[in-house]
């Protein structure tokens, strides 16, 4: 998803391709809520990356990398898993009431995140494919173990 750029969204039809683990190319849709939250992720930008750092790039990056516009840097991995981990501390630590201790806890990773849609299908009783389709796996044993482990 951090790969997105503005040129891969079909706004129109709600859908994108993304290219994920392994080079696989998917077709990802969206709902209602973000068609109305694009536009202010976007602020009327029409090419470059989606997903951008809040401030101007300070090291030399290639264009494709960089809102042509604002001159910000597409978002990392590194960073975008700082920004997603830090609200979900009370989510994953609903015990935790004192500040510090909170502070010094741990959210939710991005890999919690992709693996929550597989926890989700195979919850709900999606067969087989639908399970290995999830996460990009080939081997069932690998997704089946995963969401074993997260349904204990």
């Amino acid at each position: 998803m951090l790969g997105l750029d503005l040129e891969d969204l079909d706004r129109r039809n709600r859908r994108a391709k993304v290219t994920r683990k392994g080079s696989a190319v998917d077709i990802i849709v969206w709902q209602t809520r973000t068609t109305r939250l694009l536009p202010k992720l976007l602020t009327g930008r029409g090419k470059g990356p989606v997903f951008l750092t809040e401030r101007r790039a300070r090291l030399t990056l290639a264009a494709s990398d960089l809102d042509p516009v604002g001159g910000r840097a597409r978002l990392s991995y590194r960073r975008a898993a700082e920004i997603f981990n830090e609200p979900t501390k009370p989510l994953t630590h609903p015990d935790i009431t004192a500040p510090a201790d909170l502070a010094a806890a741990t959210g939710w990773t991005l890999h919690d995140l992709r693996h929550s849609a597989l926890t989700h299908a195979a919850e709900n009783g999606a067969n087989t494919g639908t399970l290995l389709a999830y996460p990009g796996h080939a081997s069932v044993t690998r997704s089946t173990s995963k969401v074993a482990s997260r349904l204990r």
